[in-house]
């Protein structure tokens, strides 16, 4: 919940995180320590949910998927999801090159919340006029079957034992929070999108050309 800036505090137990969120956020602190100590001229960019063209249209920003066809969303799917086209990401990251004075600084890329999971999937299934088993399933029964396996790992003394499952770290895949990009718009110059039909144009009808060549409205 609440909304995310670059001065948003890092979660005080991201050792319960998942290990992508964790890599992240071990990258971002050695970075940051080089650029202090090394003067490493670092630019640090944190792209939303990135869909376009060459991008995997089954993207897991918006649900857990257990096939191309099977789609588990995370909770109701009525949130507004931190999307942003790729083509804007790469226009950031040119910015971030030519802009002066930005070292050591870091910069949320996301587009205006047009669109939830719900109008992702609805939009997905029209445009390749294929039917997805949608489940929407509530954040409890994710966090349970996260549980189940923990405890299993518990008695077979597995390495990854020793982290104990979050159900923080699964009610924040629902995209309650809104993420601020006022950073980047003022200091880059960075214009996204912020057109909903270019967020179904290029970045859903673009990234389910190369898996649906043949895909049609």
């Amino acid at each position: 919940m609440g909304t995310i800036t670059e001065q948003t505090p890092l979660d005080p137990n991201i050792c319960r995180r998942n290990y992508y969120a964790r890599a992240k956020a071990t990258a971002e602190a050695i970075l940051i320590k080089m650029h202090a100590e090394e003067k490493l001229p670092v630019v640090i960019f944190r792209p939303g949910i990135v869909i376009g063209q060459g991008g995997n249209p089954f993207h897991w920003g918006v649900g857990m998927w257990a096939s191309p066809g099977v789609c588990q969303v995370w909770g109701e799917g009525q949130n507004k999801l931190p999307l942003v086209l790729v083509a804007d990401v790469a226009a950031a990251l040119v910015r971030g090159i030519q802009v002066e004075g930005i070292e050591g600084r870091s910069y949320n890329l996301v587009d205006e919340p047009l669109l939830t999971a719900h109008d992702y999937l609805s939009q997905m299934q029209r445009m390749a006029a294929m039917t997805l088993a949608v489940q929407y399933k509530p954040i409890w029964q994710f966090y349970a079957s996260d549980i189940a396996k923990w405890l299993i790992k518990l008695v077979v003394r597995h390495p990854d034992r020793f982290r104990i499952p979050s159900y923080r770290d699964w009610e924040s895949r629902t995209q309650k929070a809104c993420f601020d990009a006022t950073r980047a718009r003022d200091e880059l110059s960075w214009i996204p999108a912020s057109n909903r039909q270019r967020l179904l144009d290029e970045g859903i009808r673009a990234s389910l050309q190369s898996w649906l060549p043949t895909s049609t409205e």
